[in-house]
């Protein structure tokens, strides 16, 4: 997290759904920054900060154990982010 916040400033995460069942937590989210760092594409393409203003967005699935994570798993939109900084072409 500390790295996407070097690369995209301002950021702001905003919680869309989180449900808990058992021992998992799920969050549903969506994030808003500013391009300000270098950053790489899933094809590999290093696109330079931009200045855009770029939405994304990701779930989050946490199991915990004794009030503590103890495994997580995240995925989010990077094809998304790609296209929105021009790195790949949006279909249509």
């Amino acid at each position: 997290m500390a790295e996407v916040r070097t690369k995209f400033s301002d950021l702001f995460l905003s919680i869309e759904a989180l449900i808990a069942e058992g021992d998992t937590v799920i969050t549903r989210w969506t994030t808003t920054g500013t391009h300000r760092g270098q950053w790489t594409a899933p094809t590999g393409t290093v696109v330079p900060p931009t200045g855009k203003t770029i939405t994304w967005t990701g779930i989050t699935i946490a199991r915990l154990s004794g009030g503590k994570i103890a495994e997580e798993w995240w995925e989010w939109d990077r094809l998304g982010i790609a296209q929105q900084l021009g790195a790949v072409p949006t279909p249509g």
